[in-house]
């Protein structure tokens, strides 16, 4: 998913629809599956090669960092601009994500973005439902690793873009394999 996000960023700053700012990738599986994206590249659809051609790497921009150490990712949140950070653990569960949650949810300056669904017993979940409730008027908080952090953050959520395939993919990925016929314990393909 780190790779369509960027995908689409790049288009709306190349666009001018999403003013110019830093975008941090801080996953480290988002950043190794990026640089293996990058090492392929003969391998992209025509538009994207064609792009490429040009000029313009889809999933690359002026300012576009990686963070590779956790370190750099508490660094990331101490920047005095407006910053795009993409961080691992779509439902808020644990990596990087989790520190920038504790030290941003309370500012409401800061939007988090969910590209995904968030399911029912999940940190992103009570997120979510926290800021429902804010727009009732209180101030919610989450409890995040044991500290309950104010919900101040704008809280939205993208459909469209979840990494996981719906009911008719499964369907025509199961489909498409070959159907294995079991005689005794040896499985045979027909």
């Amino acid at each position: 998913r780190t790779q369509v996000l960027l995908y689409h960023l790049n288009a709306l700053f190349e666009s001018g629809r999403l003013p110019a700012m830093p975008v941090g990738i801080d996953t480290p599986m988002g950043l190794a599956v990026t640089e293996a994206y990058s090492a392929h590249k003969r391998l992209f659809d025509r538009e994207s090669l064609a792009r490429i051609a040009r000029g313009d790497d889809p999933l690359d921009f002026d300012e576009l960092y990686a963070v590779r150490t956790g370190r750099d990712s508490t660094r990331v949140r101490d920047l005095d601009r407006p910053m795009l950070i993409i961080a691992g653990s779509g439902m808020c569960t644990g990596g990087r994500i989790v520190g920038h949650l504790i030290d941003l949810l309370p500012r409401p300056e800061t939007c988090v973005l969910f590209p995904g669904y968030q399911a029912a017993g999940t940190p992103g979940r009570a997120i979510l439902e926290a800021a429902r409730r804010r727009e009732a008027g209180s101030i919610p908080t989450v409890r995040i690793q044991g500290e309950e952090v104010a919900v101040r953050a704008e809280v939205e959520v993208i459909g469209g873009l979840s990494a996981h395939a719906d009911r008719a993919e499964l369907g025509r990925w199961l489909g498409s394999l070959p159907q294995v016929v079991f005689h005794g314990a040896e499985p045979m393909l027909n």
